[in-house]
């Protein structure tokens, strides 16, 4: 694996104290990691301006129905 960059490291940091959630220097590296790559991603996905606006081929609803529970 390679060493992911400072500012890469410094967006994990920020993200997860604002999410207030722990993280080791492990975690971190790992995730600081995946970055370059998951911005790759979502830059691609902003190039198919159809997939922008279009609704989503399923729609999860979380709330349960309390009538079902028996």
């Amino acid at each position: 694996m390679t060493e992911p960059a400072q500012e890469d490291r410094d967006e994990v940091r920020r993200l997860l104290a604002q999410a207030g959630l722990p993280a080791s220097e492990a975690e971190i590296d790992k995730l600081a990691a995946g970055l370059p790559l998951h911005r790759e991603q979502l830059k691609q996905l902003w190039a198919v301006g159809e997939a922008r606006y279009g609704e989503p081929a399923l729609i999860f609803q979380a709330a349960p129905a309390l009538d079902t529970w028996a």
